[in-house]
């Protein structure tokens, strides 16, 4: 029996069989299309089911949520040095500043000397910038030092002016004046011409 035969005996003519056989293709096209776009297909009539494994752009990392632990571990450890390392940077900022603008910083003379840097011979543009200010000293009372070394000392400035101030604020110029004035008033000390004898008056 010829398939013809059998759609009629059935009751289908031809033409309802074309449209059936262009509505599938038609369907079948759009549902490549969606496929190709990577849309959902989904079923009419049916339930849609959602997507059992995951695309490589949702997953995470191997290894990311340990790695972000032990980031937050390693910066609750290193905090606090990072906050004295700080401390430390500022308090030598202070010292370089005032080393830059020629004066002692609190450094001894062996420290001084120690230095990698030559500030005397630095070009210092701004050297007696806080000298020649044209602020009333008498009006800021120098504090007391923080540490037993920093002494409040007065010296006389490149104007002949008598200043107050702290031991490593003072300019370096102006310091070693003074200590080559203090060795000078030293009376208990007498030295003869002779370099054999030395004798002491007291």
């Amino acid at each position: 029996m010829s398939h013809n035969s059998k759609a009629k005996a059935k009751g289908i003519s031809a033409t309802s069989f074309f449209d059936l056989k262009a509505e599938t293709s038609k369907w079948e096209e759009e549902l490549a299309r969606n496929k190709a776009a990577g849309k959902s297909t989904a079923i009419v009539g049916g339930v849609s089911r959602p997507n059992k494994k995951p695309t490589i752009w949702s997953r995470a990392n191997k290894g990311v949520n340990e790695r972000h632990a032990r980031d937050l571990e390693l910066e609750a450890i290193s905090k606090p040095t990072l906050e004295s390392a700080k401390a430390k940077l500022e308090r030598k900022a202070k010292i370089y500043d005032k080393l830059r603008k020629g004066k002692s910083g609190g450094l001894s003379e062996k420290q001084y000397k120690s230095l990698l840097v030559d500030f005397e011979s630095k070009d210092m543009p701004d050297r007696f910038e806080s000298d020649s200010d044209d602020v009333d000293e008498s009006l800021h009372v120098p504090q007391p030092p923080m540490d037993a070394d920093d002494e409040i000392v007065e010296y006389e400035d490149e104007f002949g002016r008598v200043r107050t101030a702290l031991k490593s604020e003072v300019p370096r110029e102006f310091l070693k004046e003074k200590g080559e004035d203090n060795d000078d008033d030293d009376e208990d000390i007498v030295i003869s011409e002779t370099p054999l004898s030395c004798t002491i008056v007291c």
